[in-house]
């Protein structure tokens, strides 16, 4: 009998190893007001002002902003594709070996009549112990 497999449909390395330049990820949000950012972030304006002035922010904001960005929906979406892709074949595999089974159990069924070791014949209706 075969292991079940084990879909893992989200995991830390599916973050993205190269982001956009600051500008890129700013102007594709349509280079929203620093008041806008700084809410976002849950930093102060100042902070907004230091990295547009340096062009630069640190990885946490670039990927926190990343994923608002038609790049980080087009990942999203491209990754909700894929895995409902893997869960379609999963099923699919699941129903075959339900076939299987189901095959089995009917050719063990079939096997001749009267044997000590026969199968048993239950009766879902009748109560457990009741003939």
């Amino acid at each position: 009998m075969r292991s079940p497999m084990k879909i893992q449909f989200s995991s830390i390395e599916h973050a993205p190893r190269n982001l956009p330049v600051w500008e890129l990820i700013l102007s594709d949000l349509g280079n929203p007001p620093v008041a806008r950012l700084s809410r976002a972030l849950g930093v102060g304006s100042s902070t907004i002002y230091r990295w547009n002035a340096a062009g630069l922010a640190p990885r946490s904001a670039q990927l926190a902003l990343f994923w608002l960005t038609s790049w980080g929906r087009a990942s999203v979406h491209a990754q909700a594709v894929n895995d409902a892709q893997v869960a379609c074949g999963y099923v699919e595999c699941l129903r075959g070996d339900v076939r299987r089974l189901e095959g089995q159990v009917r050719h063990l069924l079939s096997l001749g009549h009267g044997s000590a070791n026969d199968a048993v014949h239950v009766d879902a209706s009748r109560p457990l112990g009741v003939r």
